[in-house]
């Protein structure tokens, strides 16, 4: 696999986690749902999709992990750890993807 190309990946879905991130700092705490943005590697990816707040959380307390729209996971990069219908939680894989979805994590 070419390193520019897995950088680039994980850089766009740090990306996409941080808007979330932002989104979710005013979002209503008493929702239980929460839209986010696919946290996926394409840059021109737009799609969005509803996830429950506690799985939000529970994805976001480990900086590998990844919400994305099924279909969209790079399995080159990442492995599909939930299968929730709609969307996917992803783990980085060791070395490049991680090291970058660590170095980026917002919280």
């Amino acid at each position: 696999m070419e390193q520019s190309r897995t950088a680039r990946i994980g850089k766009n879905e740090a990306l996409f986690r941080e808007v979330n991130e932002s989104i979710r700092n005013v979002a209503p705490i008493e929702d239980p749902m929460f839209e986010v943005l696919c946290e996926c590697g394409a840059k021109s990816c737009t799609e969005q999709f509803e996830i429950p707040i506690t799985e939000y959380e529970s994805v976001r307390s480990d900086p590998a992990l990844f919400v994305l729209v099924n279909g969209h996971q790079a399995p080159d990069v990442e492995d599909v750890v939930e299968d929730e219908g709609v969307f996917l939680v992803v783990r980085k894989r060791p070395g490049v993807p991680e090291e970058i979805a660590r170095a980026t994590d917002p919280r």
